[in-house]
């Protein structure tokens, strides 16, 4: 059975549609059965996986995610309604603008500048001289992955390879309120300084292209320094599938995607 989950995760790969068999994907595999069942494998249709005392896998299908913690025996198909799954919603898988990164991560959206219009690159509006300027904004705690609710919104506190839908879709999550962002391609190039508005930050493609397989550094000036690889991915579409998605993330190395997607997977087992 394992060289059909083969052939349709190479099909994927050369960006052939999935036939109805490949539903189920591996997003998350931890302890022995990892080297059987790795993160991104199609699962077939029919297959059953013994998880011992050490090993724990989440898998998605049209159903959403499912966390399974060994000692548990599962059988393909999974029977439906017997194992508690965490729906994917379509917001998490679509792209954010700055504007709406608050409210999807359940925050009080701030009060928007007078003139309804963002902040430019590097620069700051000056205040009347006869109002106090505000505290600046605490800067954000880390995020667990499952708190952040959308795939494609950018962590600057996270390095690794993080995959986009586009080029120009590039949302970066306002860690320090208040404080420039200081972005830069890895090879030497200026950075260039950018001030959130409303929570999120959009991706200066003006000043620093995405380029697919770049590296770029994101921070705040200081000390707080990550570095993220950036791989655009080809023919998503409007509206993904999420086993799609999956495959493609895997494909591409993004783990840190992978690992959001999975989390707060409800857990079943052990039996």
């Amino acid at each position: 059975m394992l060289p059909i989950a083969g052939s349709l995760v190479a099909a994927m790969l050369l960006g052939a549609p999935l036939p109805a068999l490949a539903r189920t994907v591996i997003i998350k595999s931890i302890g022995p059965v990892a080297a059987r069942y790795p993160r991104g494998m199609v699962l077939p249709d029919r297959v059953r996986i013994q998880l011992g005392r050490l090993d724990a896998i989440t898998l998605l299908d049209d159903e959403g995610t499912r966390a399974f913690r060994g000692p548990i025996a599962i059988t393909m198909p999974l029977p439906r309604n017997r194992y508690r799954a965490r729906p994917v919603l379509a917001g998490f898988l679509r792209a954010l603008s700055p504007s709406e990164v608050l409210s999807v991560l359940d925050r009080a959206p701030a009060p928007a500048p007078a003139s309804g219009r963002r902040s430019r690159l590097g620069a700051r509006r000056a205040a009347p001289s006869n109002i106090p300027a505000p505290a600046p904004a605490p800067a954000l705690a880390p995020t667990p992955a499952g708190s952040l609710a959308n795939l494609w919104l950018i962590d600057p506190q996270q390095s690794g390879t993080f995959c986009l839908p586009a080029a120009d879709a590039a949302t970066i999550l306002d860690r320090w309120p208040g404080r420039p962002l200081h972005v830069a391609p890895v090879d030497g190039a200026p950075s260039i300084e950018t001030i959130g508005a409303v929570g999120g930050i959009g991706w200066p493609v003006a000043a620093v292209p995405i380029v697919n397989g770049h590296s770029y550094a994101l921070g705040d000036g200081g000390a707080r320094r990550a570095v993220v690889r950036l791989v655009v991915l080809d023919g998503l579409g409007m509206e993904p599938a999420p086993a799609e998605v999956a495959l493609k993330l895997a494909s591409a190395g993004c783990d840190l995607q992978l690992e959001r997607l999975a989390a707060d997977a409800p857990i079943n087992g052990p039996e």
